[in-house]
């Protein structure tokens, strides 16, 4: 049993702080009150009493000797040896007893196949102790297990009734903070940023406040959930002043809040890519974690350790570490350990590059464990981790839904800006290839006024002039020539706010050092995607690789620059770059289809082509032979007659060659 005490006394006695070491005599009074007022909560016999009052008078000794520690195997072995133990007291139904199992389970082996009954039986039993704090702690504990099984609803339900129990008179000072904390926790794991930020800032003020009995105790958990919220949200800078204070603390330098510490540190240099300071960080946060047993620790640095090891290139000692975590969480019901096994498996296949057989796989387990019980947030998120696997999920159209709500919920931003997935949950898009529309969100900007006028202007000038650090002096003259100076600067300031109202955010242009942009991570823009696609397509290794991107730009291009009518040339620079990308695109993909002779998807695409440019007489040429392949010799003379129409508009004729190609088919006839 003096096994079973090691583990259980955080829990038994929450009302100091404890560290557990060998006998030694002690006068303190808080530990005899607390043995003569429960009675060892008339749990054991005299001689677990006596046991007990071993280790009170031990513990409670701050100058005693060394810390002794067991792993996680013999954590194992003594828990069910005290369970066993338990099962046997005529007081195994009482809540003081059964609360205490249930913390201590929670903390130890979340997933004991007996941990149910225990939670069950306590859940039912504390409002007829009277014993608030208890019944707090044991509602604290029911938050934690909810989340470590993944049921953030189930967390929730247990957070609002300590909230409940710590809004009645009687609550205690401790009773307020550990209902703050539960708080804090579960909006760490739902994703609830600024919520976690004000649950963790008011228990810190709380405690500093009140000195509320046990407070050293719980500031450290206070300030590991602001860490871990500053790190999931790549705020380094707040999270190196939570590590700074948590190190400070009279707590740290016990093994559970030494491997938390450890986690949290390793999880920083991450994000500042010291990738070998992380993995010792990771280490010696499993080295502190194994001497507590608590499987929660062990796991979380072992994943941490995974991302190190996936950083660095070596795959197969991440996945080992992987899989033995998963090997270990899994085998009661999925939890949270799972959804963060699912994370670091298809971190690794992503970070592999090409096409990693298992990333479809993994990418569809985990944004379905993840829609299926509501999980937004781990104590190993990474937001340019998730931001990547989002991306990756919505390229292959998996759980669409489910990404878009996660990336707009918690802000993912990927290290490059996916300018040609026009899916991604832009706060802007702009289209201008065919017409001029603007989607705020999911909701088009409908233009009412004349008073909007002036800042479309801009926005089309802005986008000639490519959308990038473009000059404001230039942007000025060229939409009000007949100003001074300073008059046309004074108008383009007014009317970049106005222009910025019209976009409903600030952070859609920016201006810097008079250079004026659209901010390419805020705002997706059509011409961007159709240019950045052609790209690709010439770059590309394969034919049909480069076929595929550029049919996939040609679908963005619906018509001329800003809806201008077809009969009018091309009257800028970008208007002419635009069509003659098109024409570049276009070849690579329309030669690609007739070589695999695919007809019709090549008559579909000159007929798109022809539409969005009716000025170049190519793709009207490419269409009538696609038709007359086809034997459609009627569909090619009308095709043939709207290409003189066309060109008459211009004030051309068609080409000799295009005519001979009407000339033979009427022959053949």
């Amino acid at each position: 049993m003096q096994g079973f005490l090691l583990l259980y006394a955080p829990y038994l006695f929450n009302r100091g702080d404890f560290i557990l070491t060998k006998p030694a005599k002690t006068t303190r009074p808080a530990v005899a009150r607390t043995l003569e007022r429960s009675k060892l909560c008339r749990m054991l016999d005299e001689q677990l009493a006596a046991c007990c009052c071993w280790w009170v008078e031990g513990a409670a000794n701050m100058g005693a000797s060394p810390t002794l520690w067991v792993d996680v195997n013999q954590t194992q072995r003594k828990l069910k040896e005290l369970l066993e133990a338990l099962e046997e007291t005529p007081f195994k139904n009482d809540f003081p007893i059964v609360a205490r199992a249930f913390c201590m389970l929670t903390h130890c082996s979340p997933f004991h196949p007996d941990i149910e009954k225990w939670r069950d039986t306590a859940l039912s039993g504390f409002e007829k102790w009277g014993d608030m704090e208890l019944a707090a702690l044991t509602l604290c504990s029911e938050v934690n297990y909810c989340l470590a099984i993944a049921q953030p609803a189930k967390a929730t339900v247990a957070a609002d009734s300590l909230k409940a129990l710590s809004s009645t008179k009687e609550a205690s000072g401790r009773v307020v903070l550990l209902s703050l904390l539960a708080q804090a926790t579960l909006y760490n794991f739902t994703g609830e940023v600024e919520a976690c930020k004000t649950k963790g800032a008011e228990g810190l003020a709380l405690l500093t406040a009140t000195g509320a009995v046990g407070a050293a105790r719980l500031e450290f958990p206070f300030r590991v959930q602001l860490a871990c919220t500053a790190l999931a949200e790549n705020d380094l800078k707040s999270a190196k002043t939570q590590i700074a204070r948590l190190e400070e603390s009279p707590q740290a330098h016990l093994p559970g809040n030494f491997s938390r510490l450890q986690f949290l540190k390793g999880l920083q240099a991450l994000g500042n890519r010291q990738l070998q300071l992380a993995q010792t960080h990771a280490q010696s946060a499993i080295d502190s974690g194994q001497k507590t047993g608590g499987f929660d620790r062990i796991a979380t640095a072992s994943l941490l350790k995974a991302h190190v090891l996936i950083e660095l290139g070596d795959y197969r000692s991440a996945e080992t570490l992987i899989r033995e975590v998963r090997e270990r969480a899994d085998y009661v019901q999925p939890n949270i350990y799972t959804f963060m096994c699912q994370t670091a498996a298809a971190f690794a296949a992503v970070k592999k590059g090409g096409i990693e057989p298992g990333l479809k796989e993994s990418l569809k387990e985990l944004f379905s464990f993840s829609r299926q019980r509501g999980i937004a947030g781990s104590p190993l998120w990474r937001s340019s981790v998730m931001a990547s696997l989002c991306l990756q999920a919505l390229t292959f159209g998996i759980e669409t839904q489910t990404v878009l709500d996660l990336v707009k919920q918690r802000k993912l931003e990927p290290k490059a800006p996916p300018v040609t997935m026009e899916n991604w949950p832009w706060q802007v898009r702009i289209y201008t290839l065919g017409r001029l529309e603007i989607v705020r969100g999911d909701d088009p900007i409908r233009f009412t006024n004349k008073a909007q006028k002036r800042p479309l202007e801009l926005l089309g000038a802005l986008i000639e002039a490519g959308a990038r650090k473009v000059d404001g002096i230039s942007l000025a003259l060229e939409l009000w020539p007949d100003a001074d100076g300073d008059c046309a600067q004074q108008s383009l300031s007014v009317t970049l706010h106005r222009l910025r109202k019209l976009l409903g955010t600030k952070e859609a242009i920016l201006v810097e050092n008079g250079l004026v942009s659209l901010n390419h991570r805020k705002v997706w823009l059509d011409t961007w995607a159709f240019l950045r696609l052609i790209g690709e397509a010439e770059k590309a290794q394969t034919s049909s690789a480069a076929a595929q991107k550029a049919l996939e730009a040609i679908d963005h291009f619906n018509g001329p620059f800003m809806g201008r009518h077809q009969s009018e040339s091309p009257s800028t620079t970008f208007e002419q770059r635009l069509l003659s990308r098109l024409e570049k695109g276009v070849r690579i993909a329309g030669d690609f289809l007739e070589k695999m002779e695919r007809w019709n998807e090549a008559e579909q695409l000159y007929e798109k082509a022809a539409l969005a440019d009716s000025s170049c007489e190519l793709h009207f040429r490419k269409l009538i032979n696609c038709q007359l392949r086809r034997g459609n010799r009627s569909q090619a003379l009308r095709t043939f007659e709207r290409c003189k129409k066309s060109m008459e508009l211009l004030g051309e004729k068609p080409s000799r060659l295009t005519v001979s190609i009407i000339e033979e088919a009427r022959q053949d006839s």
